[in-house]
């Protein structure tokens, strides 16, 4: 289970930290970090040709179990779900 508070997203065993929109892009850029540690695991960024957030490891050497892995997954889903949420919204309002 996740639990947010302002920028910051915790799992049991990860850290989310929202960077907002980074280097020119126009969604946000999450990173991952283990509790504790100061080297970040990897980042959450939109992948445009899937339409939805997706994680990328920092290095070839992270290591995740089932918990963190769902937790990453859990919120990945509900980044994609509220962004299309405010592209579906914005549509709309230009209609009018």
């Amino acid at each position: 289970m996740l639990t947010r508070n302002g920028n910051r997203t915790e799992g049991r065993y990860i850290e989310i930290q929202n960077y907002g929109p980074l280097d020119g892009k126009k969604t946000n850029t999450y990173w991952v970090w283990a509790k504790g540690e100061d080297m970040p695991l990897g980042s959450i960024t939109w992948f445009s040709r899937w339409r939805k957030y997706a994680f990328t490891a920092a290095s070839d050497k992270v290591t995740l179990e089932e918990i963190c892995m769902g937790d990453i997954s859990q919120f990945i889903v509900e980044e994609t779900k509220a962004h299309m949420a405010t592209v579906k919204a914005m549509k709309s309002i230009l209609k009018s």
